[in-house]
């Protein structure tokens, strides 16, 4: 997996002051995929209650596997 990290948010955690939304934002377009999947678990587990949420699906391409 890699992360498509800008200069300025690169910049920032060079000093230690990374933002968490632009962290965030960061995570959610690199591996749209990934956060795709995260979110719908815990839409579902919200929805459903439950101990924890799971998936079994295997990605649909190696592009998605990250």
């Amino acid at each position: 997996m890699l992360l498509d990290v800008s200069p300025a948010l690169l910049g920032q955690a060079e000093r230690g002051e990374v933002d968490e939304a632009e962290f965030v934002d960061c995570v959610r377009t690199s591996l749209p995929y990934a956060w795709e999947m995260a979110s719908s678990l815990v839409a579902q587990l919200n929805l459903e209650g439950g101990e924890f949420a799971d998936n079994q699906v295997p990605p649909p391409d190696e592009q998605a596997r990250g």
